[in-house]
């Protein structure tokens, strides 16, 4: 994926987002948006994640059938571990929780305004480690499934 076609979607993310208030904790806006996720009861539907790390893998595309995330490209091992961590929207979720548990240094989130998931999200652990940063946006989320 071209820096222009990643960029362009980066500001699409942006544009469906809502950022928390200066009066609420990174906590408070996990627990709101979960909650939001959850009301709507969603375990079937597709997206992409963006990935910019120290990381082999920087783009990919989930499906999630009942729960279950699937990578739409045949994935190795190490991908598969990716997967189970990022390849559903509970697990994104977790991620931001364990950022929010462990103190991470710098933790920045925007969720999506209607749906609850996170669109991107800037984790940076230790304020003295080198390249330990990650971040992650959502594209192209679909609904493949209603109830």
């Amino acid at each position: 994926m071209s820096m222009a076609t990643m960029a362009a979607a980066m500001v699409i993310v942006a544009s469906v987002a809502f950022q928390t208030s200066a009066r609420e904790t990174p906590a408070e806006a996990l627990a709101k948006a979960e909650a939001m996720w959850k009301a709507q009861g969603l375990t079937n539907y597709r997206f992409g994640i963006i990935r910019v790390c120290l990381c082999p893998r920087k783009g990919e595309t989930f499906e999630v059938v009942d729960g279950r995330a699937k990578a739409l490209r045949k994935a190795d091992t190490a991908a598969r571990e990716v997967d189970e961590s990022y390849g559903t929207i509970e697990g994104l979720f977790a991620q931001i929780r364990v950022a929010i548990e462990t103190g991470a240094h710098r933790l920045a989130v925007k969720y999506h305004s209607k749906l609850g998931y996170p669109t991107s999200v800037e984790i940076d652990p230790r304020k003295d480690a080198f390249d330990d940063e990650v971040s992650y946006g959502v594209i192209g989320f679909k609904i493949t499934k209603i109830r």
